[in-house]
């Protein structure tokens, strides 16, 4: 949270309230509250670099598609903005992940049809969404976001639990190329 290099613990309560304990490396330190009222009835909460400065910002979803960020700057959230509207309503499933590779965290959804969209950041917003993949993860048990191959740009990947297979379809930068089954 503060851009030390060392995860933080963080618990977001139902009325918006951000709190931190700030590791030292062997322990956490005593929370303090960072924010209050950023996120009250949101559907979905992430802690992500949207703005590439180091430290994990607070993003939350709701679902009318309304995404707002509230930047931290090592000790605190600032007020929290709109950063997106309309991105994701009915969607199954909400992520925040670099997957541009450019160091800011972006704002991507996936829907039951197995369609994939993605708005960039640039820093102080998400870009208007495009289809990154479509048909991708339909009747999958979980879909997931993470860098697969290593190149620094997170890929998607779903898993069916019965029989348990993985399938990644790897970032290009700019879509999710073909799937492909790697286990």
């Amino acid at each position: 949270m503060n851009g030390d290099g060392k995860a933080d613990a963080i618990i977001f309560d139902s009325n918006g309230g951000w709190y931190v304990s700030l590791s030292t490396g062997t322990s956490f330190l005593p929370y303090t509250q960072w924010d209050t009222g950023h996120g009250a009835g949101s559907a979905n909460q992430f802690v992500a670099d949207v703005n590439g400065d180091g430290k994990a910002d607070a993003i939350v979803f709701f679902g009318n598609g309304n995404w707002y960020a509230a930047l931290s700057n090592g000790s605190s959230f600032l007020p929290y903005a709109q950063w997106d509207s309309g991105h994701g309503v009915g969607s199954a499933n909400q992520f925040v992940a670099d997957v541009n590779g450019d160091g800011k965290a972006d704002a991507i959804v996936f829907f039951g049809n197995g369609n994939w969209y993605s708005a960039l950041s640039t820093g102080t917003s998400f870009l208007p969404y495009t289809r990154w993949n479509s048909g991708f993860g339909v009747r999958s048990s979980s879909q997931v976001l993470g860098d697969a191959n290593g190149d620094h740009a997170a890929d998607a990947a779903v898993t069916y639990f019965s029989p348990s297979d993985w399938y990644v379809a790897l970032s290009s930068g700019s879509a999710f190329s073909a799937f492909a089954r790697w286990q």
